[in-house]
């Protein structure tokens, strides 16, 4: 299929949409100040948000307060009336800036051709749940839709799924749902991507981490791994473009990601460990994300979901790591400036446990 009839509805405004969250994090109190009001800092002074997105669900952490807020338009599980199919699932993701969110909404709407009964669509709306724009696509498109830095563009995997031999691409439209860029990754193995701020994108298809030129889906590879050192997935562009972290999986299952996050520069040099876990030989450290000044990077550590719907399974901790650290001891006590966040969650007393559905991602 030409990339090209991809969208085959373009730029629209529709009506917003009810005001729907989900928390982010659980479990017993382990903090040693339960009384911090509004306004007080409870993570050591970091500021900004983390978005906590899965399907259907997002929420926002504020670093300051250990509060969570909804945040609107995300969560459509109740709008059956909508104009989207009651089955549809829905995947959003942040701008850098936090001023945006774009929605990958899979299955949204029906379609006459029994062999694609189904399209998928992206829309943007703004942090105050306002719609801004909405298109269909044609089916298979990858959820981890990104908007570029500043916004003009997004991109996403996909994959037309007509047969098994059918390779992923990587595609760029611009925000007016204009076709820009294609490029075929040859094979089923693309894993994550990100936009650098020159609008540049850093990709993981099989083993090999590439980059592209500015608002370009033609990659240069920068650096392969083995099978032996591991799998890179979950990348994240530091806030000036100039490096990347990643998770280098060891081992994954259906509930659980064994690995530990590394950087290197957006050339491929410097490839060295973040942290480590001194208590095991197998961490489960992972979804590495960027505070928006670059200092620090953010981890969940020891997460493992739970065994099916409704249930809880392990929950992890996040950890705020200096983003210049050096395979540096994971530790509880803010030894090398690493930060171990607190929030609430359904409780009025502070707590270190987390649970992710998806993507965790630092904002403004």
């Amino acid at each position: 299929m030409d990339i090209k009839s991809l969208v085959l509805l373009v730029t629209v405004n529709i009506a917003i949409f009810s005001q729907v969250g989900c928390g982010g994090g659980s479990g017993d109190s382990e903090g040693d100040d339960d009384s911090i009001t509004t306004g007080d800092s409870v993570n050591g002074g970091i500021t900004g948000k983390l978005f906590m997105g899965s399907s259907g669900e997002g929420t926002l952490l504020d670093f300051l307060t250990g509060q969570y807020s909804e945040i609107p338009g995300v969560d459509w599980s109740e709008a059956i009336d909508s104009d989207y199919h009651p089955s549809a699932s829905y995947y959003a993701m942040p701008s850098k800036d936090g001023a945006e969110f774009i929605v990958t909404i899979k299955d949204c709407l029906s379609g006459d051709d029994p062999l694609s009964p189904y399209s998928d669509c992206i829309i943007l709306h703004d942090s105050d749940g306002q719609i801004i724009s909405s298109g269909k696509m044609v089916e298979n498109i990858s959820p981890t839709t990104r908007l570029s830095v500043n916004k003009e563009y997004f991109a996403f995997f996909y994959n037309d799924g007509s047969d098994s031999t059918t390779n992923d691409e990587l595609v760029i439209f611009d925000r007016n749902f204009q076709f820009i860029s294609r490029s075929d990754l040859g094979g089923k193995l693309a894993r994550s991507f990100d936009w650098l701020s020159n609008g540049q994108i850093v990709y993981i298809h099989d083993q090999t981490v590439y980059v592209t030129a500015p608002y370009s889906t033609e990659g240069s590879p920068i650096y392969t791994f083995t099978n032996e050192e591991g799998r890179p997935d979950y990348i994240a562009a530091s806030p000036d473009g100039n490096k990347i972290a990643f998770t280098l999986v060891t081992d994954a299952y259906t509930r659980v990601i064994h690995g530990a996050t590394w950087v290197m520069n957006i050339d491929g040099t410097d490839l060295h460990q973040l942290v480590y876990d001194v208590n095991t030989n197998d961490p489960i450290i992972n979804y590495p994300s960027w505070s928006p000044d670059g200092r620090y990077i953010i981890n969940m550590v020891g997460y493992v979901a739970g065994d099916g719907p409704g249930t809880e399974g392990v929950f992890g901790g996040l950890y705020a790591i200096p983003s210049a650290s050096r395979n540096i001891k994971l530790n509880n006590d803010g030894d090398n400036g690493i930060i171990r966040i607190r929030s609430y969650y359904y409780d009025t007393e502070l707590n270190y446990k987390f649970s992710t559905k998806g993507n965790i991602v630092w904002i403004p």
